[in-house]
């Protein structure tokens, strides 16, 4: 999910005066998210001792861990320049491959690095998650060679645990620098990491709270007709049920104007004659909510359709909407009874040559 945090006039100066040096004198910037305001803020109280630039990749990457005051809370972003580590990188890979790499652009020697600690709150963690992709966009694609996140302060205390490989490098057997051990080390990082490493945030999973898992089974049995459900204090809640069979457009007064919910519904009908009843999976988002909540309910949907059908709901259709009130008949219905189009033939017409008659048959 895309998000509209605000970005500080001296952050875009800082790196732009950066971006545009050959060898930039900063090796990076820290930043991170205010939750309050809603923007990126430039750590600027960093001493240049700790910042600046110097022929030694890990020294100066080393200075990462002093940035961190809170190791088991804090979360950062790191533009780090690694021009000179994807050098080394590439030139003892030609050595071994052959491999030309000429046509690499330059340009791409940025890195976004992100810190999360895996004890952070997991609101923390979905809100780096979710914001990834806003400083590459903003700067410019072109700058950065990729994102790396890092979960274990250790790896920001070692330059050795830096693996990063850029996707265009892959091919060149980069991980053949690794040995097994450190292989097992990073796929069981991969594994328990709780955030995903990618510009497209796949969820978090939240627990079901007290009465969830039950509701869900009985609308799944058809017992209940509407499920609501809300994220609060870092589960899923219920937030209204109703045994009664409600129209959609009365679901709409059960749904707050500007906070999202999640809405499991059995829209029981008459269709052509016969009654049915396909269940309706409704994430509503209101643009009115504020940016924390929609990321929080954007990267808990999935998993949260994944917990139902484990219990054994398995909805028919799924729709998101950022207005309550289009949650509706009208709508449902164009999901459950999708209108068929007659195809229409366009043959095409013959052409009759000119200086030509009817055909003849020869005697």
């Amino acid at each position: 999910m895309h998000t509209n945090f605000a970005i500080p006039d001296n952050l875009i100066n800082a790196f732009r005066t950066l971006a545009q040096q050959d060898t930039p004198s900063q090796r990076f910037l820290q930043v991170t998210v205010n939750h309050e305001t809603e923007s990126f803020q430039l750590n600027e109280s960093l001493s240049e001792d700790v910042t600046n630039l110097t022929p030694d990749f890990g020294s100066d990457y080393a200075n990462l861990q002093k940035t961190i005051e809170n190791p088991d809370k804090d979360c950062s972003y790191y533009m780090l320049w690694v021009g000179d580590y994807l050098a080394k990188m590439r030139g003892e890979q030609q050595e071994s491959t052959n491999d030309d790499s000429s046509n690499r652009s330059s340009q791409q020697n940025w890195l976004l690095l992100w810190y999360v600690s895996p004890k952070s709150s997991v609101k923390d963690r979905m809100l780096y998650a979710s914001s990834l992709s806003i400083l590459p966009d903003t700067f410019g694609n072109h700058h950065f060679v990729g994102n790396y996140q890092i979960t274990d302060f250790s790896e920001l205390q070692n330059v050795e645990e830096f693996q990063f490989v850029p996707k265009s490098d892959r091919h060149l057997e980069a991980q053949k620098y690794m040995t097994n051990a450190e292989r097992e080390i990073q796929q069981e990082k991969k594994s328990i990491s709780s955030v995903v490493t990618t510009s497209n945030v796949k969820g978090v999973a939240f627990p079901l709270a007290d009465g969830v898992e039950d509701a869900l089974k009985r609308l799944s049995n058809k017992e209940i007709n509407l499920v609501v459900l809300r994220v609060e204090e870092e589960q899923i809640e219920l937030d209204d049920i109703s045994e009664q069979a409600l129209n959609p457009e009365d679901i709409q007064a059960k749904l707050p104007e500007k906070l999202p919910r999640f809405v499991f519904y059995v829209y029981k009908h008459e269709h052509d004659g016969e009654s049915q009843a396909p269940v309706f999976f409704v994430y509503v988002c209101p643009s009115s909510s504020k940016v924390n909540q929609r990321m929080i309910y954007s990267t808990t949907k999935m998993p949260l359709q994944s917990q139902a059908a484990e219990l054994g709901l398995c909805a028919d259709f799924a729709i998101e909407t950022s207005d309550r009130a289009d949650v509706s008949k009208d709508l449902l219905n164009t999901y459950a009874h999708p209108v068929e189009r007659e195809e229409t033939s366009f043959a095409k017409k013959k052409i009759k040559r000119p200086g030509k008659g009817r055909r003849r048959v020869a005697q």
